[in-house]
């Protein structure tokens, strides 16, 4: 097949086919998702283009301007992360991650071939906390986020990113047969709410980011010391601001750049539009690895277009496209996810 004839394929999201390729993937891949802002809709709105409003007012040197769009920003996903009573739109939303992480679980557990780990990685450039909780109120599996927890810093656990794809298992207390563990490697690309940075390092927040008075929110000088504490990557002209940002920023984008590496690499995509210029590009360079597999649930038929004109020279592309009017949310994805037999993988 020349370059000029490779195009990603498309299958409508209700029926057979999609279900028996779908099904056949994920029985035999090593699993990986591609979550985007999309997924926490409605508790967190699509930033759209606030990245590039910052960016312009930093360039033209409006650092106090830019700062204040960039904590209003993040004040308004403190907001939107709540799950409590005063947020329902964050509760449907928690719910709909935990519907997702409950059925991944299900798949994972189900596994009995040695050959495959019982093991997902979930890259997401999403700053709000929602999977690690989701992930949290799973019982029985574990979680990877990269940061090392230890009785000796039980309050300062350090990102140490070597700790992602370890595997744990469970051993029987008479005969000693070890069980191996459905296990999350949760890759916050971007940072997240929890994590805060000091100095050197970065920690995993011991108690929930609060937002600053109304008094502080107008003084720039506090408003800047908020913005230097969290780790959250902005735009693109503020990402590197220091070396660290830098360092933790490549490092996960090589851990994703990799991922594609594995025999059978399959990457679901979920509320992620691929405008990610960078990872957008890693993506298809990485799918010249003739065994893996993309599959792209469309939100709706717009977004199936922009699917297919992105990976127009990608042959190993599905897009999944909804019917006339209706969209694939992460709770659609969830629920066709959780009704999926979780078959033995080939041997």
């Amino acid at each position: 097949m020349t370059e000029s004839t490779k195009m990603a394929k498309q299958i409508s999201w209700i029926g057979d086919d999609f279900r028996a390729a779908f099904t056949s993937y994920l029985q035999s891949g090593n699993i990986n998702f591609l979550i985007g802002s999309g997924a926490s809709m409605p508790a967190i709105s699509v930033a759209f283009d606030i990245e590039t409003q910052i960016d312009a007012l930093v360039r033209a040197g409006n650092i106090q301007e830019a700062n204040a769009i960039a904590y209003g920003f993040i004040r308004d996903l403190i907001a939107g992360s709540s799950a409590g009573n005063e947020n329902p739109n964050g509760a449907m939303t928690l719910e709909a991650y935990k519907q997702f992480i409950a059925a991944l679980d299900q798949i994972l557990f189900a596994r009995k071939s040695s050959l495959l780990p019982r093991q997902a990685t979930i890259f997401t450039t999403n700053y709000d906390p929602f999977i690690a909780r989701a992930c949290s109120q799973t019982a029985g599996l574990v979680l990877n986020d990269g940061f090392e927890r230890t009785s000796e810093t039980p309050l300062s656990q350090t990102f140490r990113p070597e700790r992602f794809f370890d595997r744990t298992y469970r051993a029987g207390s008479v005969f000693g047969r070890k069980s191996e563990l459905p296990t999350v490697n949760l890759v916050k690309l971007h940072g997240c709410l929890s994590w805060v940075k000091e100095d050197s390092s970065i920690f995993l927040r011991s108690d929930e980011l609060n937002t600053l008075s109304d008094a502080d929110s107008k003084n720039p000088v506090k408003v800047e010391e908020f913005l230097v504490r969290c780790f959250l990557i902005l735009p693109n002209f503020r990402k590197f601001h220091d070396t660290l940002f830098e360092r933790v920023y490549y490092d996960q984008l090589r851990i994703f750049a990799n991922s594609f590496e594995q025999e059978n690499a399959l990457l679901i995509a979920i509320g992620f539009s691929f405008r990610d210029e960078h990872i957008l590009e890693i993506t298809k360079r990485a799918l010249r690895n003739p065994t893996s597999q993309i599959v792209l649930p469309a939100y709706d038929a717009a977004a199936a277009d922009d699917f297919l004109k992105a990976f127009e020279h990608q042959s190993n592309v599905l897009v999944a496209v909804p019917e006339d009017g209706e969209i694939i949310n992460l709770s659609t994805f969830a629920s066709l996810l959780s009704s999926v037999s979780p078959l033995d993988a080939p041997k």
